[in-house]
């Protein structure tokens, strides 16, 4: 299974965020899953989603915290401390 990708930086200005309706999420790292927490989703002028993500667990020391490609293989919704299996 892959991992999140990180997103570049945006290159302009003009680029559309919405804040989330469910911000709590499992992000996959490092081939494990990470609890973090959406601030917002963003529409950048390329037109494909990417989610700023906060930390929202010590990682020990992991990159978690920042801008990522969105991918539900990858980023999903937490509803509890039961980790994802498919």
């Amino acid at each position: 299974m892959p991992d999140a990708q990180s997103a570049r930086p945006p290159v302009s200005s003009e680029e559309r965020r919405v804040p989330p309706r469910h911000a709590p999420v499992w992000v996959r790292i490092a081939g494990t899953w990470h609890r973090g927490l959406i601030q917002h989703w963003i529409m950048p002028a390329s037109g494909s989603w990417e989610v700023m993500i906060t930390v929202d667990e010590l990682t020990g020391g992991l990159p978690l915290q920042g801008r990522y490609i969105y991918d539900p293989a990858t980023i999903r919704p937490r509803d509890g401390d039961v980790l994802p299996t498919y």
